[in-house]
C-alpha cells in the first residue's frame, strides 16, 4: 500500500530547489454579492461570461487563469446581486487557480477541472436564460 501512495505523490513536479515557492494565494478574493432567487439575471449571465473568459478555451500557462481571475476579482464590486451558483463557481475557480499556483494541483489536473467548469458554466447560463424567458426578474 505504501508503494501506491508514493507513486500517487509523484504526479506533480516539485519546484526547482532554488526557486521561491509561494505559500499564499495572491489572487484577490471574490467580492460579488449573491442571492438565491432574487438576483439580476443579465448581470449573472455577464459574470458567467467573465468567468468563462478568464478560464479561456485553451491553456495559456500555469498562471494565466490566476492572473485573469485576479484582474476580474479586483474590479470594484457591482451593487447588483448575482446567482448564488455564480458566486460559488467564482470561489471554486479561485481555489483551483490558487491550488495550481501553489503547486498543489498539477497543470493537467487543473486543465481538466477548468474544462469541467466551462461545461458547468454553460449549463448554468442555459438555466438563467430559461428563467429569463419564463419571466423571472
Amino acid at each position: 500500500m505504501a508503494i501506491l501512495f508514493v507513486a500517487a505523490c509523484g504526479t506533480a513536479k516539485p519546484p526547482p530547489p532554488n526557486a521561491p515557492h509561494p505559500t499564499e494565494c495572491a489572487i484577490a478574493q471574490v467580492n460579488w454579492r449573491a442571492a438565491e432567487d432574487d438576483y439580476d439575471r443579465p448581470a449573472t449571465i455577464e459574470a458567467l461570461g467573465s468567468l468563462e473568459s478568464a478560464i479561456g478555451k485553451e491553456s495559456s500557462g500555469q498562471n494565466a487563469v490566476a492572473a485573469k481571475l485576479d484582474t476580474l476579482f479586483r474590479k470594484p464590486p457591482s451593487s447588483v446581486f448575482l446567482s448564488r451558483w455564480t458566486i460559488d463557481a467564482a470561489v471554486r475557480l479561485r481555489q483551483l487557480a490558487c491550488a495550481e499556483q501553489l503547486g498543489l494541483v498539477s497543470p493537467g489536473e487543473a486543465d481538466q477541472r477548468y474544462i469541467d467548469t466551462i461545461n458547468d458554466i454553460e449549463d448554468e447560463r442555459a438555466v438563467v436564460i430559461d428563467e429569463m424567458r419564463r419571466g423571472a426578474r
